[in-house]
């Protein structure tokens, strides 16, 4: 039967549209979705509706008529389909059809019915609205409103209308500020219910046994929670305040701001306050490189941090940035024969931006997922864990935890300091115990103490003044105690793996002849400090190419010697625990199996006493402060909290470090820090040195002097004979030392004078991460030196103004007395007199001194009658 008046015409070859879906339900609303059909000639579609009645369907209703130019429908530039249909009524249940029209008339095929489609209550309202989005959704128009626009019309203008950049930041700053609220509050749908962000992360964290630092880690992976694939796209398509709007661009900023929102979260920040949304926008700022932003020079806003800025100005710098390489990258599509909106080109753009990766170049087009997945596993991708963590790729994610990720009590400077002298106190132990037993008996026979109770009370007092007057001066300069020189603490970070090795060498060589186990325990240290150096250059091997020594192996035989070394400390610390817990302390037993046999009974012990029962449990507390120490001074925040960053330093630090750009001018606190740190080029020259070749003098050295010195070695040679021979040694060690330095001196002679130095003494930093920083750091030292040529100097300007004033007023006092009536009669000026000498004949010099005497009394006798 016929529906309408309208006459009756066949269907067009074209296939029919697939069946709507429901998107969002209201009171008196349906909203559906469907994918356009790829045929230029449908410009129109047309919908019916049955309603639901006792359980069947009614009679079709009449097809309204809807196209693109209608403001109730959204087109994307997938050329999918959103629609919203009103005034039905509440509690009705709908199944609809569509079919496509043409410009000359013809149909398609009616569609497939849809599902089910059901209104809600009255009083249930509508369904979530978008914070902001007050705007109600039109009805569909009759297909006599107003003239049809085709889909590739729509195109067109989607393409066509960006052309000027403040248009398309306007519509980026509209589109990220509607997807921030969506993505922080959550979206209730139908089909599916997203939490919000505190619920999320509350999820995360159960998932992950409570456990903060594997929720982020979970974040970071960037993983898709398939929210994408339900009906989340269309929704948020249909409103958005911006028509014609890219899938594309609305799945990455959904999936950015979400996930750093999450991370933002779990490290304890507000995302509904106005400073954690503005570092949030920050994120989504591509970083630098070849062809992307971060390389501008600094501007005027340069020394202003981001805490000066709201959030809405940070949006508009994101989104005029975003928008400035969205049109670069179309202008390379276009170049290349790809024709994309502005829209479309800025979700490239940040899908690009999601997965580049810092050891590949950067080009639009290529992206290297696989690498950037690898590189999110610290093990497989040739980096250590704390490379893993300083590098990374520099995603949103990344941004996110270097902008939101609390600073950690382990990483203070103080607590260095104190594992520092937890794994040195075994040497301060033993140099105690040489000045109890060597020097206090001489300085007893040598020195009489012979104080009255008197003088020991006032010494007591003066103590007492000191010690208070100490504890005043700490706590007012607390801030400024835990901060040491810039190149030692290079120096010590440097020399920390060879120092270890040192020591361990040489405590495994003592231990040899007191009891396997401290010879075990040397070993121990000895992996640790090779461990960390190890790990060190690899890492320099896995980001900069740089060749390592043969002694250093790869990553596999690498985790090989992690696994044993975990398996040694295990079997310390089960040893410790029978021999000296239960054994000695307790006194359950008197087996020995590791440590040093006991004495019987009457007899004194043979073991040294730096090796005695106590000093077991010191050097276990000992290697495992030197663990931890070694490990965490791998971290780049470490090294930079020692060299005295404060913490509110750190996020622009790391977002530096890392190669960010400056969206509001971060930076400059970061610069400044940077050229304060930066030790000479001979003292960075030796860091580097230290780094690469301190772990085979921390070897050789030890070993060699134990070798010469034992005399079950080379120690019972004639010294004749040994002094030479230990001469020889040290000319070789000493000569390829040197040799060493001057290699390393010549392959980076071109660094180590430039004015950014010392970014190469920083770990863990990407090639193209150091290339920026490092021309960042250039421009900014010679503007410095730009601005202080340019600026006089205070005290000078002080000593000029001085001299002239002086100058000025003597000048003006003489002339003042020789313009008096009467000065020159008798006298006569100086010019006068020196003239009248000059030309006078048969002058003598006598005359002209006396006149030159006589005028000089007569001015020193006015002045002091005035």
């Amino acid at each position: 039967c016929r529906l309408d008046k309208q006459p009756v015409c066949t269907a067009i070859d074209s296939p029919a549209p697939p069946p709507p879906e429901l998107v969002k339900n209201t009171s008196h609303s349906l909203t559906f979705s469907f994918a356009g059909v790829e045929d230029h000639r449908i410009v129109a579609y047309q919908v019916r509706r049955y309603e639901g009645w006792m359980g069947r369907w009614g009679r079709a209703s009449s097809p309204f008529q809807f196209n693109a130019d209608l403001p109730g429908v959204r087109v994307t530039s997938e050329r999918r389909w959103v629609v919203t249909i009103e005034d039905l009524q509440s509690e009705t249940t709908h199944a609809l059809q569509l079919r496509g029209i043409t410009s000359t008339g013809h149909v398609t095929k009616w569609s497939s019915w849809s599902e089910a489609m059901s209104t809600l209550r009255e009083s249930h309202g509508d369904c979530m609205e978008a914070p902001g989005i007050t705007a109600p959704f039109p009805r569909l128009a009759s297909p006599a409103s107003g003239p049809s626009v085709s889909v590739s019309q729509v195109g067109k203008a989607v393409d066509m209308g960006f052309e000027s950049a403040n248009d398309l930041t306007e519509k980026l700053k509209a589109i990220i500020a509607f997807i921030m609220d969506y993505a922080t509050s959550g979206v209730q749908l139908p089909s599916i219910t997203v939490p919000s962000i505190s619920e999320r992360a509350a999820s995360l964290l159960q998932e992950n046994r409570c456990s903060n630092a594997a929720a982020v880690d979970m974040v970071s992976k960037f993983q898709d929670d398939g929210t994408w694939k339900s009906k989340l796209p269309d929704f948020l398509i249909h409103q958005a305040p911006v028509a014609g709007c890219s899938t594309l661009l609305l799945r990455e900023l959904w999936q950015n701001l979400r996930h750093c929102a999450v991370i933002a979260h779990l490290y304890g920040h507000d995302t509904q306050s106005s400073e954690t949304r503005a570092l949030l926008f920050t994120c989504l700022l591509p970083q630098c490189g070849d062809g992307r932003l971060g390389t501008e020079a600094p501007d005027a806003t340069w020394g202003t941090t981001y805490h000066t800025f709201t959030d809405g100005q940070i949006l508009e710098r994101v989104a005029n940035d975003l928008a400035k390489a969205s049109f670069v990258h179309a202008t390379s599509m276009r170049n290349a024969g790809h024709t994309v909106g502005g829209l479309e080109a800025t979700g490239l753009v940040l899908r690009e931006y999601s997965v580049a990766s810092p050891f590949s170049e950067f080009k639009f087009g290529e992206i290297d997922t696989q690498l950037a997945e690898t590189l999110s596993m610290a093990g497989s991708a040739g980096l250590s864990a704390a490379a893993a963590e300083d590098t990374g790729p520099p995603n949103p994610t990344r941004v996110a935890r270097a902008l939101f990720k609390p600073p950690k009590a382990e990483e203070h400077p103080a607590t260095i300091l104190c594992l520092f002298a937890l794994w040195l106190l075994p040497l301060f132990v033993s140099a105690c115990r040489f000045a109890a037993k060597r020097l206090l008996p001489l300085l007893a026979q040598t020195i009489r103490m012979d104080l009255s109770l008197a003088g020991i009370v006032v010494l007591l007092i003066v103590a007492q003044i000191i010690g208070v007057a100490i504890i005043i001066w700490i706590q007012e300069i607390v801030d400024r105690m835990i901060r040491f020189p810039a190149t030692f603490v290079f120096v010590v970070y440097a020399a920390a793996p060879g120092a270890s090795i040192w020591l361990a060498t040489r405590s495994m060589l003592k231990g040899l002849v007191v009891a396997p186990c401290f010879a075990l325990l040397g070993l121990y240290s000895l992996g640790t400090g090779y461990l960390r150096w190890a790990d060190d250059l690899l890492d320099d091997n896995t980001l900069e190419r740089r060749a390592v020594p043969r002694i250093v192996w790869g990553r596999r035989r690498q985790a090989y010697a992690v696994r044993v070394h975990s398996i040694l400390w295990a079997v310390l610390v089960s040893d410790f625990i029978i021999e000296e817990v239960l054994g000695q302390w307790c006194g359950f037993h008197s087996v020995r199996l590791l440590g040093p046999p006991q004495a019987p009974a009457g007899q004194e012990t043979t073991t040294p006493a730096e090796y005695q029962p106590p000093a077991f449990a010191l050097f276990i507390a000992a290697a495992a402060a030197h663990q931890h120490v070694l490990t965490l001074t791998k971290r780049q925040t470490v090294l930079v909290r020692m060299l005295g960053a404060r913490c509110s330093q750190l996020p622009n630090l790391r977002l530096f470090l890392m190669g960010a750009p400056s969206v509001t001018g971060q930076h400059a606190e970061a610069l400044s820090f940077l050229r304060n740190v930066s030790p000479s080029k001979w003292w960075c020259c030796l860091v580097l040195f230290l780094r690469r070749w301190g772990a085979v003098g921390g070897v050789l050295i030890p070993l060699s002097l134990y070798v010469l010195r034992d005399p079950q070695h080379l120690g019972a040679m004639p010294k004749e004979t040994l002094v030479p021979l230990a001469m020889a040694i040290g000319a070789v060690l000493g000569h390829s030392a040197s040799s060493s330095f001057a290699a390393l001196w010549h392959a980076c002679e071109g660094h180590l004078e430039a004015e950014y130095r010392v970014l190469h003494l920083f770990p863990h930093m990407s090639p193209q991460a150091r290339d920026w920083a490092c021309d960042a750091l250039s421009q900014a030292v010679r503007q410095s030196t730009k601005d202080k040529a340019t600026e006089p100097d205070g005290m000078i300007w002080a000593a000029v103004a001085m001299v002239r004033g002086t100058t000025s007023w003597a000048v003006s006092s003489i002339a003042g007395v020789l313009s008096r009536p009467g000065s020159t009669q008798g006298r006569g000026s100086p010019l006068l007199s020196s003239a009248n000498t000059t030309t006078m004949p048969g002058g003598s010099a006598a005359h002209s001194a006396s006149h030159g005497s006589s005028t000089a009394g007569g001015l020193r006798r006015r002045t002091a009658s005035k």
